[in-house]
């Protein structure tokens, strides 16, 4: 039986106003895509509106602006898109304690990711906070250094850092943890 952990290393607004002004930006600009019949901008206004909800809080919104921006990016047939989309989505379900419905986004983005050669370490490394805080430590811990191999490789020391201590964290709950899920 998996134990559900407390959140593990989950990113909130830490500017609530600047968040709140980009979703109206992006909720007009949703409209005149809409209106428009402009399915690309559509799709960049939902993943985005889906971010910033979900970094409020406000997980249902971001739930259905996540869901919205799936479907545009199989339609338009945009993997990169739809790599960020489904983590995305899944990440906004994870906040939810959504797991089981999470892993299989978290799973086809990961793949696709790894396919066209895009977000891999993007998507290792929001899998890789779902399966900590499923108490999924050896899965968790993989994912965490596939992520900062590859953000090693690409020399980006920010993504590099915040994965080192994802990692580190990860590494140290899963030490303190008798009988720890693999």
């Amino acid at each position: 039986m998996l134990r559900r952990l407390k959140p593990f290393l989950r990113q909130y607004a830490e500017n609530a106003l600047a968040l709140a002004k980009s979703i109206r930006d992006h909720h007009q600009a949703l409209h005149d895509a809409e209106a428009a019949g402009d399915r690309e901008a559509q799709l960049v206004a939902n993943g985005t509106m889906s971010d910033a909800f979900r970094m409020l809080g406000q997980l249902d919104p971001a739930v259905r602006h996540g869901e919205a921006a799936v479907a545009l990016a199989r339609e338009l047939d945009h993997p990169k898109f739809l790599v960020s989309n489904l983590i995305r989505l899944a990440t906004a379900l994870q906040y939810r304690n959504e797991h089981a419905a999470a892993e299989p986004l978290f799973q086809e983005g990961r793949a696709l990711a790894a396919k066209v050669g895009v977000l891999e370490d993007y998507a290792l490394q929001h899998h890789g906070k779902s399966l900590a805080e499923q108490g999924r430590w050896a899965e968790a811990i993989a994912c965490f250094e596939r992520a900062l191999a590859i953000r090693e490789a690409k020399h980006t020391a920010d993504l590099a850092a915040s994965t080192r201590e994802a990692l580190e964290e990860a590494r140290a709950r899963a030490g303190g943890q008798a009988g720890a899920q693999t």
